[in-house]
């Protein structure tokens, strides 16, 4: 009870506080838009991976989208895909991989999905490692648009919440249900997420439901890239002994179907698209983690890439060896 009034007390200063204003980001780099005007010229090959528009959505209402440096996840970024938004929140959060597979979690304080992804790169210093995202093409397509969101940056979050907001000193002890109530009365937190990260009431496992549900498919988005799509999860995997949090994601990418051909017969860029079809994971996890997983075909798509025009200004029908 004393909590609970305390957490009501605190709702009073909510309704004041508001968002911080936001910084501009001293990290981004001027040369951000040259790069990704150039960077088809530079390496082509990196903008038409074999799988793309890969992500994970978890029960929390979110989208996952993987940061890829080679086959080894960096992090992934996340966009809430239902429910409503958090009122002095954030709908798009970066959770950093740490060495031990943990998640750090900064909130972006504005609304573009391409921006955030960018200032992630920026605040990393490395390119290209949203190449296998949905996004790819709006990220480093020779389209792709400069600084949207100057002013937004993110936020280092704990236990759910902005380290800043005047919940966090109570964050760590609320449960899953009280921290949903404080993020929809206006503290700055996420949505879904912000309770599955002070979700420990598995009593036999140390980790919340963030950071399980996180950890959980490090080795499938993994896999799926390192093997180029090939590497489909065995029906189930049954476990004797165990404790996991009880989850259901779902993975979608896309592979190749068929050749490149030119959408454009003249230009300085030739841009061409091959069909894809499109791949869905289940995977659900037991409380004893047994886990079940189902890849299934569920459509068709199209994949775009990029190649430097020659000095004829002609675009070949079939691209040249390795391009895009």
């Amino acid at each position: 009870m004393a909590l609970l009034n305390l957490v009501l007390s605190f709702s009073l200063a909510l309704g004041v506080a508001g968002a911080t204003a936001s910084s501009a980001q001293a990290d981004y780099r001027e040369d951000r838009k040259a790069f990704v005007t150039n960077v088809l010229e530079t390496d082509p090959g990196d903008h038409a991976p074999t799988v793309s528009a890969l992500k994970s959505v978890i029960e929390d209402g979110w989208n996952l989208h993987p940061a890829m440096e080679n086959s080894a996840l960096v992090g992934y970024l996340a966009q809430q895909s239902t429910g409503s938004a958090a009122p002095n929140g954030y709908t798009v959060v970066w959770f950093k991989r740490l060495a031990d597979d943990s998640f750090a979690m900064k909130g972006y304080d504005g609304l573009s999905l391409i921006e955030a992804a960018k200032k992630v790169e920026a605040g990393l210093d490395k390119t290209g490692l949203f190449i296998h995202a949905e996004f790819a093409d709006q990220m480093y397509g020779d389209t792709a648009e400069g600084v949207a969101e100057p002013s937004a940056t993110f936020t280092e979050m704990s236990n759910g919440l902005a380290v800043s907001d005047p919940f966090q000193a109570v964050a760590g002890d609320l449960p899953p249900e009280l921290m949903a109530l404080v993020v929809e009365m206006g503290a700055q937190g996420a949505t879904g997420l912000s309770a599955a990260a002070v979700d420990a009431t598995n009593p036999c496992n140390p980790n919340t439901k963030l950071d399980d549900t996180l950890n959980s498919l490090i080795s499938q988005v993994e896999g799926i890239v390192a093997s180029e799509g090939q590497n489909a999860p065995s029906p189930s995997v049954n476990a004797i002994f165990g404790c996991c949090w009880p989850t259901t994601t779902v993975t979608t990418f896309s592979t190749p179907s068929g050749p490149w051909t030119s959408t454009n017969p003249t230009g300085a860029v030739c841009n061409y698209s091959r069909p894809t079809t499109v791949w869905t994971i289940t995977s659900s996890v037991a409380l004893n983690c047994t886990t079940t997983s189902t890849s299934v075909a569920t459509g068709a798509g199209t994949q775009t890439g990029s190649c430097p025009g020659n000095p004829s200004g002609n675009c070949p029908v079939n691209p040249p060896a390795g391009c895009p």
